[in-house]
């Protein structure tokens, strides 16, 4: 099941626990792709999901929540990247 936001409003915990369940297997594979580092992808999704939930309230509603943390995901990934270079 794709996680969309239950409600039309800011992404409630059981979004994001719902999105977590369903999502966090690709969000890893994607990561893992770029890094081409376990811990470091593992960590670019953790980075995603505690970003995400922070920052939860500036959330687009438009957007499908999985979506977002998709793209949050995969900018951490190629941050820990350009730090790792550094």
């Amino acid at each position: 099941m794709v996680a969309i936001l239950q409600t039309a409003g800011l992404p409630t915990q059981a979004d994001f626990h719902e999105a977590i369940s369903s999502r966090s297997d690709r969000w890893f594979a994607a990561c893992l792709k770029i890094t081409r580092n376990r811990d470091m992808a593992e960590d670019a999704v953790q980075d995603a999901l505690l970003s995400g939930w922070n920052k939860h309230h500036q959330f687009d509603n438009t957007a499908r929540l999985d979506t977002g943390i998709h793209r949050i995901a995969v900018n951490a990934a190629l941050q820990l990247l350009a730090v790792e270079k550094d």
